[in-house]
Order: C-alpha cells, then sequence, then structure tokens
C-alpha cells in the first residue's frame, strides 16, 4: 500500500501521496528529486505541489504554497515526502504489483 501524508488546514484534510501519473507530471513539468538540495526554492514546492496531484488536482500552487506555511518540522516533512516519492519509483522496477500471472519475456541474443 502507498504511503500518505495527511494534512488538516482550516477543517479539512489533504491525502498527499505520489502516483506514477503524478510523478510523470512532476517530472515533465521540470522536477528533479536529484536537484532539491542545490535548487531548494525551485524544487520543493514543485515537489510538495505534485504531492497533492494525486488526490487534490484542483488545488492551485498558491494554496498549496499556503498550506505549507502552515506545516511544523518541514525538514521532516520533506523527507517523508522523499520516501514516498522514492518507493513511487521503485514501483516501476519491482515485480511485486502484479507478481501473479506477471508476462515472460526473453532476450534475442
Amino acid at each position: 500500500m502507498a504511503k500518505t501524508i495527511v494534512i488538516s488546514y482550516k477543517d479539512n484534510d489533504y491525502t498527499l501521496e505520489f502516483t506514477r501519473d503524478s510523478v510523470r507530471t512532476m517530472e515533465t513539468s521540470g522536477f528533479d528529486i536529484t536537484k532539491v538540495d542545490s535548487m531548494p526554492a525551485t524544487m520543493i514546492p514543485k515537489f510538495i505541489f505534485g504531492a497533492f496531484r494525486a488526490h487534490h488536482s484542483s488545488v492551485k500552487m498558491d494554496k498549496v504554497d499556503t498550506i505549507y506555511k502552515s506545516v511544523k518540522n518541514k525538514e521532516q516533512f520533506i523527507k517523508c515526502l522523499g520516501e514516498m516519492y522514492q518507493e513511487t519509483v521503485e514501483t516501476l522496477t519491482s515485480d511485486e504489483e502484479n507478481s501473479e500471472g506477471n508476462s515472460e519475456w526473453k532476450a534475442s541474443w
């Protein structure tokens, strides 16, 4: 099961999660996880906005920024987002998702 974070903000709960689709969208819009440390002012907002996409795609960036400003322990929050992101990316090479009935393949060389 995918990891999620729930943020309660002004009597609303926001579930943050990464899916393959949200990660793909983030990457095509310029997000690069390897640049979070070297370009934090650019990448962290994209990172957080991407986490909202799976369940709250209609929430605009300025609202996400406002919600993020209210988050306590931001460093740990970003680390948790990193774990969630990495877990989603790992599903691209993992056999666990469809262990039953996986397609067989063989190379021709």
